[in-house]
């Protein structure tokens, strides 16, 4: 007799339960259909956020709609409530199967500098469910550009043989880098130092570097010096991707003059011949380096050295001294101011020198403590599985003055602080985007600071909450009619592709019901049951029942 006609057919039922209880159990029919979890259309974050993006430039984001339910949802229209932003992709209308997903892409391509604000809003065929809604932020700025102070120096006369140096500060007052690639004079009694290539210079930042003249001959001599450099167009969010040209020239020139004269024998030079300290804030001090050289041919007896102007004060320099002819000495100038404003001073030097008082102008800018505030004032992360990690994007901003952040970081090793490179100085009403990590170690409230050390008057702190969950552990549950004809017991079977082939995942067991706890998160399994005898005479396989276990 057959094993057809001894036994009759096991018919297998199914069901896939959540050990963490947050997803239940669905029962499959025989045929081996299940129902995966959700009945909706969802967002991956709901939120794009392009950061800093250039005027006339463009950038682009995208998230996320997949479709949760059992049927064919279409995506009929979209509506963007700002103009600045715009729906690059899907094409719409546009279906999604059954736990399909498509990319809903964004671009930001701004015009006029500001922060706007905006909704990108998804119109779906799913009935009673309300459209989909993605805000959409991002921050438009200038170019970045060269701003040099002074954009013209004025040498007066220098002897020859001897040489006179300057101090050029370059300012990008952008809201983009510029990097510096070239820079050259256009005559040969000028020349540069101090200025490494290619240099960059962030938004709001500066750097400095010196000119030198050094006469050929009497008489006037003029020029320019020329920076030749390259403001970038890319944004600073992450993961957002910049469309078209990357970068625009930014370029500027200083005019440069001086006099060249015949020495004549005891004469005091100053190098440089001013000192310009820029800005220095209150409580803070600011060295530069003043040299003066004996360009005659005799000695030079120095007197007396004395600094005027609130703030100003020298070092270095310890009266009587001899300068020999050709000889230099190297003294240090210091601003240190007390109060906001803009002081100015000068050293005035006494010697037997044919310029008996030799003076020196001081100029400096003295600005008040910034403040740094860090935004939203929480971060909280909700809940998430343990193993796993979510981000969440924060930002400092300077307020008053200049802030230089030395330090940052969290007191909880739950949290993280990434997306900051320090020491980072940020100018008054910049801005600087991090990102904080949440990564739970066990289940749980988890919270913590995230605090910022700098040179502001205040010390911005940021509070940061999430909740750890146990990892969702998942089983298939089989069930299957009894045999008509005396067994001792039933063989499960299981493979990933439908119609086999199939792996035994248990003994012979006499139950009629069988928990496979083995299986993966996301995969998909497919079943059949077979009878055994007392002679160890298997039937044939059962119908086949198909599981599909939910991720995560």
């Amino acid at each position: 007799m057959d094993l057809v006609s001894r036994w009759a057919r096991v018919s297998l039922g199914i069901a896939i339960c959540s050990l963490a209880g947050a997803l239940g159990c669905g029962t499959a029919s025989s045929s081996g259909n299940s129902n995966p979890s959700g009945n909706s259309l969802a967002l991956g974050n709901g939120s794009l956020n392009f950061g800093t993006v250039v005027i006339g430039s463009s950038a682009t984001l995208s998230d996320t709609v997949t479709n949760n339910t059992s049927a064919a949802v279409t995506v009929a229209s979209a509506s963007v409530s700002q103009s600045v932003f715009q729906l690059s992709s899907p094409a719409l209308p546009l279906t999604l199967s059954p736990g399909q997903s498509a990319n809903v892409v964004v671009a930001f391509a701004p015009q006029a500098a500001g922060a706007p604000t905006g909704n990108v809003v998804l119109t779906t065929s799913l009935a009673g469910a309300s459209p989909l809604q993605i805000t959409v932020t991002g921050k438009a700025v200038n170019a970045g550009s060269l701003a040099p102070s002074p954009q013209t120096v004025s040498f007066g006369n220098v002897a020859l043989g001897q040489s006179l140096a300057e101090n050029v500060i370059v300012t990008n007052p952008g809201g983009s880098s510029v990097t510096v690639s070239q820079a050259s004079a256009s005559s040969a009694a000028f020349a540069l130092s101090g200025i490494a290539l290619p240099l960059t210079i962030g938004p709001g930042q500066s750097s400095s570097f010196t000119v030198v003249f050094t006469p050929k001959a009497t008489g006037a001599a003029s020029g320019s010096i020329s920076l030749t450099g390259s403001a970038s167009l890319t944004n600073s969010a992450s993961g957002a991707k910049t469309l078209g040209q990357q970068s625009e020239s930014a370029n500027t020139t200083v005019s440069v003059s001086g006099d060249g004269v015949t020495p004549s024998a005891g004469s005091l030079v100053p190098n440089p011949s001013s000192v310009s300290f820029g800005n220095v804030q209150v409580g803070s001090s600011k060295n530069v380096s003043e040299t003066i050289a004996n360009s005659g041919n005799s000695s030079i007896s120095i007197s007396q050295a004395v600094a005027s102007g609130t703030g100003f004060s020298i070092s270095g320099l310890t009266t009587p001294a001899t300068l020999s002819a050709g000889q230099s000495l190297t003294f240090t100038v210091t601003f240190a101011p007390k109060s906001a404003g803009s002081p100015s001073g000068n050293v005035a030097i006494t010697s037997t020198a044919s310029n008996p008082t030799l003076n020196i102008p001081l100029s400096a800018t003295a600005g008040a403590s910034g403040t740094l505030s860090a935004s939203p004032a929480t971060l909280s992360f909700g809940t998430v599985t343990v193993g796993s990690t979510k981000n969440l994007t924060g930002s400092v901003t300077a307020a008053g003055s200049a802030v230089t952040i030395s330090g940052a970081g969290s007191n909880s090793s739950e949290f993280t602080l990434s997306g900051l490179t320090l020491p980072l100085t940020l100018s008054a009403g910049q801005t600087a985007n991090y990102t904080v990590t949440f990564a739970p170690q066990s289940s749980g409230t988890a919270s913590g600071t995230l605090s910022f050390t700098s040179n502001a008057s205040n010390g911005p702190t940021e509070a940061l909450n999430g909740t750890g969950q146990a990892a969702s552990q998942h089983s298939v549950r089989l069930g299957w009619t009894a045999s008509t004809s005396t067994v001792v017991g039933y063989n499960v079977y299981r493979g990933t592709v439908s119609g086999g082939p199939y792996s035994l995942v248990n003994s012979s067991d006499p139950n009629v019901s069988y928990s496979d706890a083995t299986v993966q998160a996301g995969q998909t399994y497919f079943y059949v049951v077979t009878a055994v005898d007392s002679q160890g005479t298997e039937s044939v396989y059962s119908n086949q029942a198909q599981a599909i276990v939910p991720s995560p």
